[in-house]
């Protein structure tokens, strides 16, 4: 299965990344520009960042223009 996290770089999501791999499944999180990664170290190249460029804020903004 595939799992997408955001806040990778934080204490929960970081836990839940490595129990997720463990298990043999597909982990991807989102991180923010200068996030700390040290976190995710050990296992960072088994996961898939996504940058996450948009802020909540922005993302309704662009969102309510379409309806």
């Amino acid at each position: 299965m595939k799992w997408l996290l955001t806040g990778g770089g934080g204490m929960v999501a970081s836990h839940l990344s490595e129990f997720l791999l463990d298990k043999g499944e597909d982990v991807y999180v989102t991180v923010r520009w200068k996030e700390d990664l040290s976190r995710l170290e050990d296992y960072k190249e088994k996961i898939t960042l996504i940058l996450s460029l948009i802020r909540l804020g922005l993302l309704l903004l662009l969102w309510r223009k379409t309806l």
